[in-house]
């Protein structure tokens, strides 16, 4: 599916801003603290704004700071940092948003620790990444099946781990609950095709609480299913 025409955001990022702004609807908002690990330029630039986020404090973090992350200024804020050593307090952030990052990471398990520990009991991350039928493979095994696949695909999709059906079991060994939500399933077909979407994109949610993520479930899957 194609960028939007406006902002060139992929579909991936423009279901972020759909779940945005269905988070209103629900006792989660407002948001008061947000972090992103490994911020592409369009969410730091365009997601992270009042528009979608409110008034809440947007902390960006990565191993080295880009071009557009020196924009960021106020209440929006970069600051160089391993994501699996995190400096932050326990429980200092309302929200993490963690965007198709992991497959570049090797120790994915350490980064959704210390996502876990920064977050409040009854926070929310947004943890997506691309699944695929069967388990979860490294980079070295996804070219082994796939020789054919090239370097360029590799550097798109992931360096480290091709994740499967046995993600959401990482999800809940690092002490989250997690439900998949579809923020497009609602339009009609002529209306995703004029804007480039498709009803199965998929948001990850988790949460420390089983309470937040059920409340959520709820609510979400209403709005998604008019």
């Amino acid at each position: 599916m194609g960028k939007c025409p406006t902002c060139g955001a992929k579909p991936r990022t423009r279901a972020l801003a759909q779940i945005f702004a269905q988070l209103r609807e629900t006792p989660f908002w407002p948001l008061h603290s947000v972090l992103e690990v490994g911020p592409s330029k369009v969410n730091a630039l365009k997601l992270a704004t009042t528009q979608h986020l409110g008034s809440a404090d947007y902390t960006a973090i990565d191993l080295k700071i880009s071009n557009f992350q020196k924009e960021l200024s106020g209440s929006r804020k970069f600051l160089t940092m391993d994501a699996t050593r995190m400096t932050f307090a326990t429980g200092e952030f309302d929200l993490c948003l963690c965007n198709h990052v992991l497959p570049f990471i090797r120790e994915d398990r350490l980064v959704l620790s210390e996502i876990r520990r920064v977050l409040k009991l009854d926070g929310l991350a947004i943890l997506n990444v691309p699944l695929q039928p069967g388990p979860t493979l490294t980079a070295a095994q996804k070219k082994n099946l796939e020789p054919n696949l090239s370097e360029d695909f590799f550097i798109e999709n992931g360096t480290e781990w091709y994740y499967g059906d046995d993600y959401f079991e990482r999800l809940a060994t690092a002490g989250f609950d997690s439900i998949k939500i579809y923020p497009f399933s609602a339009l009609s077909p002529e209306a995703l095709t004029k804007n480039g979407l498709r009803s199965q994109e998929e948001v990850i949610l988790a949460s420390p609480s089983s309470t937040v993520i059920k409340t959520l479930s709820s609510i979400l899957k209403n709005l998604n299913s008019v």
